[in-house]
């Protein structure tokens, strides 16, 4: 009977793991994904309030 119960609670034990992992790698990407969108808007913002606006407009479109 306790084998029985032991293998459910291992079971779950392996399985809030993987859930705790997989949590941690989604925050993760979206934390990188936030960093990148971000320094692609001051990217933008720069350019667009500086004299290179036209050659980036040239370039990108």
């Amino acid at each position: 009977m306790y084998k029985i119960f032991l293998l459910i609670f291992f079971t779950f034990l392996l399985f809030l793991l993987l859930t705790l992992v997989e949590l941690i790698a989604f925050y993760y990407f979206l934390l990188t994904l936030r960093v990148e969108l971000t320094s692609h808007f001051i990217y933008l913002f720069f350019f667009t309030y500086t004299k290179n606006r036209t050659e980036y407009l040239k370039i990108n479109y």
